[in-house]
């Protein structure tokens, strides 16, 4: 008779956890979701798992030995070594096949997770507060500071359970300071962006660890993007302004994570708002900022094709618009010109989300090569003067991870 029973022996979905926690390419449905929130055992799995991943993927790479495969053969049993003799050289090369899996398996991962701790770098960036702040050697940030408080609390929570203590500090700091009306950020132009990223990340959080974010003051924020959306199914600067596709797409993240977690859809929001991102898509498969000609960009293009790509749209809609997405973002995934963390942040979304983990690799690649020796990026790109290297830094770990 059994002394303990494993989850795997009582509950169908512990091998499903696993295997969604091994991999962000392994997305969970909204089933598993939902029963993860209420399964501390499927939930504790998953986090060992995920915490196991980041321990292999640390490990690095390394040249086999010219005499694995005679090695391998000569610590047979002698009878079972005389009954491979003859078959050395096929056993050598199926040895020197399982190596070269390995190392494709490693080298693959390492553009997934960093060669130095970043954890401990953002860990070190927080100020006492619970926020991130930085000056960028530009404008002030400070007034994202929700925003790149709430990613950055997103990219620990993936990367290491260990890192917990920090991200809770963050998402304390982050609800002390929400206003009554849900919202995050300080009024102005730049709350639309503070409110859509701070409440996608905080709701991340959550699909990954139900009991870090209280539900309050997350349906709060929620309702606060519901009732800002525009009677086409978009979001602008504020509740008057012009639509643009770059702030709904955050907006609609969020949505999307709000289902995901088992709150659904009451209103259609999510539907409209996907229906209006469609609607910004040209005939050549490029996605507009707004109603105006040339408008279309690189970062655009991938931010469309990551968020309607992780939408639930039907699989007859999925297959043609993931074989578009692959087709129109190769390019971006081997552009060898300045760095762009935000495009590339989206690129990785939309090809992972496209199936296309080759390409999405050479971009995580690419990525991981800008490291600095401390654990941070400080390589310069469009956005760098507003968050400087924590802005870099903290896109660069979740495209990563």
């Amino acid at each position: 008779m059994k002394t303990h029973e494993t989850p795997a022996d009582v509950c169908p979905y512990a091998a499903a956890a696993v295997t969604c926690a091994m991999s962000e390419a392994n997305r969970p449905d909204a089933a598993l979701l939902a029963h993860l929130a209420g399964c501390p055992a499927c939930r504790h799995e998953a986090g060992a798992a995920r915490a196991l991943a980041v321990r292999l993927r640390a490990v690095p790479e390394a040249e086999p030995s010219p005499d694995l495969a005679a090695r391998i053969l000569e610590a047979l049993p002698s009878a079972r070594r005389r009954r491979f003799t003859l078959l050395r050289p096929l056993a050598a090369a199926a040895a020197a096949a399982l190596f070269a899996g390995a190392l494709w398996f490693a080298a693959d991962q390492s553009g997934r997770a960093a060669s130095v701790d970043v954890g401990r770098w953002l860990t070190r960036m927080q100020h006492v507060d619970g926020f991130w702040r930085t000056d960028g050697g530009g404008a002030p940030s400070q007034p994202f500071t929700p925003a790149l408080s709430a990613l950055a609390a997103l990219a620990l929570e993936r990367r290491d359970p260990g890192q917990r203590p920090t991200v809770d500090r963050a998402i304390a700091a982050l609800l002390a300071d929400q206003r009554p009306d849900g919202a995050f950020g300080p009024p102005g132009r730049c709350r639309a962006y503070n409110h859509g990223m701070t409440t996608a990340a905080l709701l991340a959080i959550r699909q990954i660890r139900p009991e870090a974010v209280p539900e309050v003051p997350l349906r709060s924020a929620v309702a606060r993007i519901r009732a800002t959306q525009n009677a086409a199914g978009a979001w602008g600067y504020d509740t008057d302004g012009a639509p643009n596709t770059a702030l709904t797409v955050w907006q609609t993240d969020a949505l999307i994570r709000a289902r995901a977690i088992g709150w659904g859809d009451p209103g259609g929001y999510l539907r409209k708002a996907v229906r209006w991102i469609r609607s910004q898509q040209t005939d050549g498969g490029r996605f507009a900022y707004d109603n105006t000609p040339g408008s279309p960009t690189a970062t655009l293009d991938a931010m469309g094709y990551a968020i309607l790509l992780e939408a639930d749209l039907s699989p007859a809609e999925h297959r043609v618009l993931a074989a578009r997405a692959a087709e129109s973002l190769q390019a971006a995934s081997a552009d060898g010109g300045p760095a762009d963390f935000y495009r590339d942040y989206f690129v990785v979304r939309a090809l992972a989300a496209a199936g296309d983990h080759a390409h999405a690799g050479v971009v995580r690649s690419r990525i991981a090569s800008l490291q600095t020796a401390d654990g941070g990026w400080d390589t310069a790109d469009r956005w760098t003067p507003v968050g400087g290297e924590l802005y870099a830094t903290t896109l660069a770990l979740l495209t990563l991870d």
